[in-house]
C-alpha cells in the first residue's frame, strides 16, 4: 500500500502543534495547582489565627498573670499549627491584646480593659510555576480577632441595673448581698431597668420577669433606660416567683453561693422558701461614673451597657413604706455566649468576631 505524503504531512503538524501546546498545557495546569496550593495555604493560615487568638483568650481574667498565660498559650498553639506543611513560625506572627466593644478592637496593654486578642500572620510559600514567571513566592496573611472576658450578650436579661464601676474591684462583690431599695426614697445606685426600651413602665418590667417579653436578648452594644419608682405590681411579681417554689424560673439555692442570714420581719417571701431557691439571671451594668460611690437619681435614659453580672434573686419586700429586692452577686458564672463585656465575675466563651 502506497502511503500518501499528504498523510505524513498532517502527522507532523499534529506532532508540531503538540509541542508548541505542551509548555502551555504545562503551564496552565502548574498555576491551577499553585492557585489550589495557596487557597489551602490560606484556609490553613487562617485557622491557624483562629485557633490561637481564641485560645488565648479563655485565660483572660482581668490581672497580668492571666494576661501573660493568655500570651504565652497564644504562642504555643501558633506553632502547633502548620502552613503549607511547616510549623507556623511565630517571628512571622504579630500578637496584641486590647479591649474590644462596639464593634471595634483597641490595643492596650492595661489587664482591666483586656478582654481580646488580636493575631496576625504574614507568611507564604515557594510557588511552582511562578518562580518560572518570576513570581517565585505565594504570600498568605490572616488576621484574627477573639473575645472573651465579661459577657457580652445575654439571654433575658433581668429588668435591674447598676453601675460597672461598682465592679472595680470585682473580689469584693463576689458572693455580696445587694439590697435595692425602692421605699422610702432610695439613695442606692440600682434599680428597675429595661434595655433597648424608651420608658420603664410596669407592665414591660413584670413581663420581663416573668416570660421576658419585653428583651429577649441584651448585648453591649445596647442601650439601657432607669427608674427607680417602686413599680409595686412588679415587686408583687417577683415575690409571686419566688413563692412559688415549683416555678421553672427559679433555681435551687447552690451551696457555693454561701448561706443567708436571718430573714427579715418585713421579708414577702415564705418562710418555707427562703433560702432554698432563688430567680438567677444576668443584670445589665452600664457605664456611668458619676454613679460611684454613692447613688444616683436613677432616671437616665439611653445609658451604654458595657457588662453585665449575675445575680441571685432571693428576698422581697412589697409591702408598708419599706419596699426593697435583696440578690447575691454570683462570680465565676460561665455562659456559653459571646464576650466583650466588662469583668463583672460572668465570663462568656472565647469567640472569633473577625
Amino acid at each position: 500500500m502506497v502511503r500518501s505524503a499528504t498523510g505524513r504531512c498532517r502527522r507532523g503538524q499534529y506532532s508540531l502543534a503538540l509541542v508548541l501546546a505542551l509548555p502551555v498545557m504545562v503551564g496552565i495546569a502548574g498555576l491551577a495547582i499553585d492557585v489550589s496550593f495557596k487557597r489551602v495555604g490560606q484556609a490553613e493560615i487562617q485557622a491557624a489565627a483562629d485557633a490561637a487568638s481564641r485560645s488565648g483568650t479563655g485565660f483572660l481574667d482581668g490581672t497580668d498573670d492571666g494576661v501573660a498565660k493568655a500570651l504565652a498559650v497564644t504562642e504555643l498553639v501558633l506553632t502547633r499549627n502548620t502552613v503549607a506543611g511547616e510549623p507556623v513560625d511565630v517571628d512571622d506572627a504579630r500578637i496584641q491584646t486590647g479591649s474590644w466593644a462596639d464593634d471595634g478592637f483597641t490595643v492596650s496593654s492595661d489587664p482591666s480593659e483586656i478582654n481580646a486578642i488580636r493575631v496576625t500572620i504574614e507568611g507564604g510559600a515557594g510557588a511552582w510555576i511562578g518562580g518560572m514567571l518570576g513570581s517565585p513566592w505565594l504570600s498568605m496573611a490572616a488576621t484574627s480577632t477573639s473575645v472573651a472576658g465579661g459577657a457580652g450578650v445575654v439571654e433575658c436579661p433581668l429588668p435591674m441595673a447598676m453601675p460597672s464601676c461598682e465592679f472595680d474591684d470585682l473580689e469584693s462583690m463576689c458572693n455580696t448581698d445587694l439590697t435595692v431599695i425602692y421605699s422610702p426614697a432610695p439613695t442606692d445606685n440600682i434599680g428597675w431597668a429595661l434595655m433597648d426600651q424608651t420608658n420603664v413602665n410596669a407592665n414591660d418590667v413584670r413581663n420581663q420577669i416573668v416570660g421576658c417579653s419585653t428583651t429577649a436578648e441584651g448585648s453591649v452594644d445596647g442601650l439601657v433606660s432607669l427608674g427607680n419608682g417602686q413599680v409595686t405590681t412588679a415587686l408583687q411579681e417577683l415575690t409571686s416567683v419566688l413563692n412559688d417554689a415549683n416555678e421553672t424560673y427559679l433555681t435551687d439555692w447552690d451551696a457555693s453561693w454561701g448561706t443567708l442570714g436571718a430573714q427579715s420581719s418585713k421579708s414577702s417571701v415564705k418562710a418555707t422558701v427562703y433560702g432554698k431557691v432563688a430567680l438567677v439571671g444576668q443584670i445589665p451594668l452600664f457605664d456611668e461614673d458619676s454613679y460611684c460611690p454613692g447613688g444616683g437619681k436613677f432616671n437616665e435614659k439611653s445609658l451604654p451597657v458595657d457588662g453585665f453580672a449575675t445575680v441571685a434573686v432571693f428576698d422581697v419586700a412589697n409591702k408598708g413604706g419599706d419596699k426593697w429586692v435583696k440578690m447575691r452577686v454570683l462570680c465565676d458564672i460561665d455562659l456559653d455566649t459571646q464576650g466583650g463585656g466588662s469583668m463583672a465575675g460572668t465570663w462568656a466563651n472565647p469567640t472569633v468576631v473577625y
